[in-house]
């Protein structure tokens, strides 16, 4: 993989949790929910972490 640049928009969309699982389509490889917590050890595009936990309070042992 080659270390360059990437161009991102992060939309966050808000909704109460209906049930189910999160299913990709052509657009991603994968979709999931994650906890805070469980964003914490991942390697996250810019402030993607930062947003999620302004928008969703910090978690206590969230912090990265």
């Amino acid at each position: 993989a080659e270390n360059h640049a990437v161009d991102y928009l992060l939309t966050v969309f808000g909704a109460a949790y209906a049930g189910g699982e999160p299913e990709a389509n052509d657009d991603a490889e994968t979709a999931a929910f994650y906890t805070l917590a469980e964003m914490a050890g991942m390697p996250l595009a810019g402030d993607v972490f930062s947003v999620a936990e302004a928008l969703l309070g910090p978690a206590l042992g969230a912090r990265r």
